[in-house]
C-alpha cells in the first residue's frame, strides 16, 4: 500500500482530537468560592424559586404552561433548574434547552437522567429572572413533572436541595378516530423491520414505502415513500431523499425539520452527527459550507455555518458543544460564531464579506473565548476542533466519502473513518421459526440466522437472498459470526511529535506494516476454512483507491461474518469505498466457500470468480 500524504493525515486526524477542557472528572471551576459557599448559594436560590402549572390535566395536541421565576443571582456559579418529564414531551421557550432520556447533563448531574429534562441555566450575562415553558405532551395518561434547582459545588454535585417539587398532569386523548380507506402497504410481510433503541417503535419497510407503527399495539404512526432508518437513541425517523425528506418524531411522526432544496443539501442525509442520546444534532450541508445545530426536543434550530464557498461541504468546519458553558462554537475557514445553547442567541460572531479573501485568524478565536468568559462561562472555554463536536456524538449512517467537492476524496475518506467508532449499527427484527419475530442488534458479535425460506416466506432479508442465489445453505439454529475488522486493527496516533518528518514518515510507513499483518492474520483463517488461495489477498493501491494492485483479491475490509453448515466453511467480506473525483460507490463484498469453485464469489461481480 503506498505511503499516506504525511501532511494530510497528520492535519485531518488532528480535526477529530477532543476538546479537554470542561470534560475532565474533575470540573476545575473558574471561581474562588468553596464547594461549601457554592452548595449555600445552590440552596438559596433553590429555596426562592417559584415553579407553578397551568392546570392539571388537558388533551394531546394541547400545551402546558410552567412558569418559572428566581431572585437575584450575582454569582456565576454552576446552577440550574430543571424539570422533568416522565413521558415523549416536545419543549419549546428561551432560557431553556431540552435533554432526551439517558443524554449526560452538564456536570454529569445524574438528577431524573431516565426522563426528559428541560435545562435552565441560571448563570451568565443578561440570562432572564424569569421564563415560561411550553410542555406538548405526545401520549395519553398520567404526565409526571418534577422540578429542581441543582447544582455542582465544585467538589461533587448537589442534588439534595430544598424546595424540589413535583406534579402529576392527565392527558387525555382528543383524536377523533380515522377510518383508512387504503392502506398502500399492506398485502405483503416487510422485507426487514427495524427497531428502535427502547423497543417501543418499529419501521417496517417494504418496496419502496415504509410503515413507522407502535411496537406494542402495531398501531400505524406514520406511512411514507423512502428508505428511512431510525437515530441512534431511537426517538427521531430519518428520511433521506424524496419530497418528504426530513427527521420525524418517532413518537407521533410530526415532522422536526424539512429538507433543504438544491445542492445545499447532502441528499442522503448521512451527514448528521448527533449527540447526547438524540438531544441535539449536527447537520453538515453539501454547499457553501452550510451546516445547522439542531435541539428538536426543544423546538430550536440555529445557522451555524453560512458562509463558505459554492461548493465548500461544512465537513471541514470545527464545532464544539459545551454544556457546561452553555455554549456551542462553529468555525468556517472564513467565519467563526459562539452561541448561547439556551435560547440560540450568537454572542459573538466573525463573518466578512465572502469575496474579500478575509480567513478565521487565532485573534478571531481568542476574541470568541474571551467573550464566552465574559458572558457565561464558568469553567475555562476551550474551541471545537472537527466534527467530534462533544464527547457524547454518535452516527445512524456511516459519514459519506463523496460528500464534499472541493477536496480529495482522500480527506473526505479520513474523515468519515475518524467518525466510524461512532457508528450506532441498527437493530432489526429477525423472523423465526415456527413464526414470530425477535429483536437483535447488528452490533452483537454472533447471530443465529434462522431458515427464513421455508418459516417465514416473504420475510428473507437481503443477506439471506443473496445468500441463497449461491446455493448456500442456512440452517435453523446455525450461528454465523460477525467480526468488526476495525476494531481489531492497530492505530495511529497523528497527535504524535517527531523530531524530523523523515522520522514520521519511517513511523507512518511502520504503522502501514502492522495493518496488513493484522489483515493477513484474516486472510490466513479464511484461506485455511475455504481454501481460497492466500496470496490472491492484496491491499488497497491507495487511501483514495478501492481497489488492490495486480489483479489482487481487495484484502481490506470492514467487516467479515463466518460460519459453518453442511460441513461446508463459508466467509462473507464486505468493504464500502468511494473512488474518484465524483466519489463513485465501489462497495465490494467476496463470498468465501469451501462449496464454491475457486472458493470466492464477487458477489458485486457474481457471473465470475475474478474481482472487480
Amino acid at each position: 500500500m503506498s505511503r499516506f500524504s504525511l501532511t494530510m493525515l497528520a492535519a485531518t486526524l488532528a480535526l477529530f482530537l477532543p476538546a479537554l477542557s470542561a470534560q475532565a472528572a474533575a470540573y476545575g471551576l473558574r471561581s474562588d468560592l468553596s464547594c461549601e459557599a457554592r452548595v449555600g448559594v445552590t440552596n438559596r436560590l433553590a429555596g426562592e424559586t417559584r415553579v407553578s402549572l397551568s392546570g392539571n390535566s388537558l388533551d394531546v395536541g394541547e400545551r402546558l404552561s410552567i412558569d418559572w421565576a428566581r431572585p437575584g443571582f450575582p454569582e456565576r456559579e454552576p446552577i440550574f433548574l430543571m424539570v422533568s418529564f416522565d413521558r415523549p414531551v416536545r419543549l419549546s421557550g428561551d432560557g431553556m434547552y431540552a435533554l432526551l432520556p439517558g443524554a449526560k447533563a452538564p456536570f454529569d448531574i445524574s438528577w431524573n437522567r431516565d426522563r426528559t429534562r428541560a435545562i435552565i441555566p441560571y448563570y451568565g450575562r443578561g440570562m432572564a429572572k424569569s421564563g415560561r415553558i411550553a410542555v406538548e405532551p405526545l401520549q395519553s395518561g398520567p404526565l409526571q413533572v418534577d422540578w429542581a434547582v441543582l447544582g455542582h459545588s465544585g467538589c461533587d454535585e448537589h442534588v439534595e436541595t430544598p424546595g424540589q417539587g413535583n406534579a402529576t398532569v392527565t392527558i387525555a386523548t382528543a383524536g377523533r378516530p380515522v377510518i383508512v380507506v387504503r392502506d398502500r402497504v399492506t398485502g405483503a410481510a416487510p422485507s426487514s423491520t427495524l427497531v428502535n433503541r427502547d423497543g417501543t417503535r418499529h419501521l417496517q419497510v417494504f418496496d419502496g414505502r415504509f410503515r413507522l407503527t407502535d411496537a406494542a399495539t402495531g398501531a400505524e404512526i406514520m406511512e411514507k415513500v423512502g428508505a428511512p432508518h431510525f437515530s441512534p437513541a431511537g426517538r427521531y425517523v430519518v428520511l433521506p431523499g424524496g419530497d418528504e425528506a426530513g427527521i420525524y418524531d418517532a413518537v407521533d411522526g410530526k415532522r422536526v425539520v424539512d429538507a433543504q432544496d438544491g445542492f445545499q443539501v447532502n441528499s442522503d442525509w448521512s451527514a448528521l452527527i448527533w449527540s447526547h442520546d438524540d438531544s441535539f444534532a449536527l447537520q453538515i450541508l453539501s454547499g457553501y459550507g452550510f451546516s445547522q445545530f439542531h435541539n428538536f426536543a426543544a423546538g430550536r434550530t440555529v445557522q451555524a455555518t453560512t458562509n463558505g464557498c459554492r461548493i465548500c461541504g461544512g465537513n471541514k468546519n470545527r464545532y464544539l458543544l459545551e454544556l457546561e458553558n452553555n455554549a456551542f462554537v462553529a468555525e468556517g475557514y472564513n467565519e467563526m460564531a459562539v452561541f448561547r445553547l439556551s435560547d440560540g442567541d450568537e454572542t459573538y460572531r466573525f463573518r466578512p464579506e465572502l469575496g474579500d479573501g478575509a480567513r478565521v485568524q487565532p485573534s478571531h478565536r481568542n476574541a470568541a473565548l474571551q467573550e464566552i468568559g465574559r458572558q457565561q462561562a464558568v469553567v475555562e472555554p476551550a474551541i471545537g476542533i472537527g466534527l467530534r463536536y462533544s464527547t457524547e456524538v454518535a452516527i445512524a449512517r456511516a459519514f459519506p466519502t463523496h460528500f464534499s467537492q472541493s477536496y480529495q476524496s482522500k480527506e473526505n475518506q479520513i474523515i468519515s473513518e475518524a467518525l466510524a467508532p461512532y457508528l450506532v449499527t441498527p437493530r432489526k427484527l429477525e423472523a423465526v421459526a415456527g413464526g414470530g419475530i425477535a429483536p437483535r442488534g447488528l452490533s452483537s458479535s454472533a447471530l443465529a440466522w434462522r431458515s427464513l425460506g421455508a418459516d417465514a416466506p416473504g420475510a428473507a432479508d437481503r443477506m439471506f437472498k443473496r445468500l441463497r442465489e449461491f446455493g448456500l445453505p442456512v440452517v435453523a439454529g446455525e450461528v454465523v459470526e460477525r467480526i468488526d475488522v476495525d476494531e481489531r486493527l492497530p492505530s495511529y496516533d497523528a497527535r504524535k511529535q517527531y523530531a524530523t518528518p523523515a522520522e514520521r514518515l519511517a513511523a507512518q510507513d511502520l504503522h502501514d506494516l502492522r495493518v496488513t499483518d493484522a489483515f493477513r492474520k484474516f486472510w490466513t483463517e479464511i484461506a485455511a476454512a475455504t481454501g481460497v488461495d492466500v496470496t490472491r489477498f492484496g491491499r488497497r493501491m491507495s487511501l483514495t483507491s478501492c481497489s488492490a494492485a495486480n489483479d489482487k483479491l481487495l484484502g481490506d475490509f470492514h467487516t467479515l461474518w463466518r460460519w459453518s453448515s453442511g460441513g461446508a466453511e463459508h466467509r462473507l467480506t464486505t468493504f464500502q469505498c468511494h473512488e474518484g473525483s465524483a466519489a463513485f460507490a465501489y462497495p465490494t463484498t467476496y463470498l468465501f466457500s469451501s462449496n464454491l469453485s475457486g472458493a470466492f464469489r464477487n458477489l458485486n461481480n457474481p457471473g465470475g470468480s475474478r474481482p472487480a
